[in-house]
């Protein structure tokens, strides 16, 4: 098997273990006997099991990030681009949605796969307060508490849909509807307060 085959059959067993037992289940040694080579070439490919869990993260969550950044575009309006954005992630295959769910509740403060979604969390949400500061004229602090709430929001909704089977539709409609809202109303008491500042 080729190098790059061998990697990702790799990161497929790895996938399946924590879809079946946690990220804990994860190890050199578990992912080499369900991937049926030795894990002297396990470690060839990933030099522990948490550089393992850090590819896996990488491979489904860029998937996930890079189908949402296709349709997030930013000469659309800000809830086209928080719908655009939450379809990407609510339509994971039910599979994948299992695996990012287990992924993101599982991993171990302060290993390198937390310091992983750590990184990604603040990108995105500076990304998103962005948006909201440029469409709404926001401060950028609490444009930022406003995008990491609706991240926040976007994990447990897709953990709803994963695990207790809501409609996605209804998801990504409901989603939308409480982000634009909750924007909305941040504007309007940010402009009171300017306004009243001002005068």
């Amino acid at each position: 098997m080729a190098a790059a085959q061998r990697r990702d059959d790799l990161l497929d067993r790895a996938a399946e273990l924590v879809v079946s037992g946690g990220t804990t289940s994860v190890t050199m040694e578990s992912v080499s006997q369900r991937s049926g080579v030795n894990r002297r070439l396990a470690y060839r490919h990933f030099e522990s099991s948490d550089d393992l869990l850090v590819a896996l993260l990488e491979r489904e969550l860029g998937a996930i990030d890079e189908q949402a950044g296709r349709a997030n575009r930013a000469d659309l309006p800000l809830d086209a681009r928080i719908r655009a954005s939450i379809r990407a992630f609510l339509n994971a295959p039910a599979d994948n949605a299992s695996l990012v769910v287990t992924l993101l509740r599982d991993i171990r403060m302060g290993s390198k796969a937390h310091g992983y979604l750590e990184k990604r969390q603040r990108a995105l949400e500076d990304g998103w307060a962005e948006a909201i500061t440029v469409e709404f004229g926001i401060r950028r602090p609490t444009a930022r508490a406003a995008a990491t709430m609706f991240l926040r929001g976007a994990e447990a909704l897709l953990e709803l849909c994963a695990v207790d089977g809501i409609d996605r539709d209804d998801a990504e409609d409901l989603f939308v509807t409480a982000a634009m809202s909750t924007v909305r109303a941040i504007a309007e008491e940010h402009n009171d307060a300017t306004e009243t500042r001002e005068t």
